[in-house]
């Protein structure tokens, strides 16, 4: 469990990080793989004396470890589907450099190139 703004309500909320990967094939689901994000380091930043809060692991790490997982185990996929979240350029270049295309919203605030 940890505290994580709520964009929908507008105020802190109580959670669970889980990250979960599934598998959709002919409108069936199976999950194929999922992580607990553990819980995240304190430490006092030196510049403004507060306490801060840092996982070990990334989100993006453990999302781009999931998809390894899979492609080990052999799963037999083309494309990832993604939150906005993992919209960077350092995941597109992963997906892609194992095969695989992916299809995922993108927060106005990117910058794309349309061509070469």
């Amino acid at each position: 469990m940890c505290w994580h703004f709520d964009h929908c309500s507008g105020r802190t909320v109580r959670w669970i990080n889980l990250l979960n990967a599934l598998y959709y094939c002919h409108g069936t689901f199976i999950l194929v793989a999922f992580a607990l994000v553990k819980k995240p380091i304190q430490y006092c930043d030196i510049g403004t004396r507060k306490l801060k809060r840092k996982s070990e692991v990334t989100k993006n790490e453990m999302m781009r470890a999931m998809i390894e997982t899979c492609i080990r185990n052999a799963l037999k996929f083309r494309f990832v589907l993604m939150d906005s979240w993992f919209s960077s350029e350092e995941n597109f270049d992963f997906i892609t450099g194992k095969g695989r295309h992916f299809i995922t919203a993108l927060k106005d605030n990117r910058l794309i190139a349309l061509s070469q």
